[in-house]
């Protein structure tokens, strides 16, 4: 997965950052073979700023080698 730094430097609703840790932890669990970890991520970065905009660019390629 290559990403901007959009997708994880989101300022929540309380008015910190999304721990970088954090972000990593997320992306990095496994998900089921139907599941979208784009669309997963894009929702969990709008949960966290309670809002559907976001404030910086938002790029994300994953590529699955199979």
């Amino acid at each position: 997965m290559v990403f901007s730094d959009g997708v994880f430097e989101l300022k929540m609703a309380s008015g910190e950052m999304w721990d970088f840790d954090e972000f990593k932890e997320f992306i990095s669990r496994p998900i089921g073979s139907e599941d979208d970890r784009i669309a997963e991520l894009t929702a969990k970065g709008r949960l966290l700023m309670e809002s559907d905009q976001f404030e910086d660019d938002v790029s994300i390629l994953e590529v699955d080698f199979k």
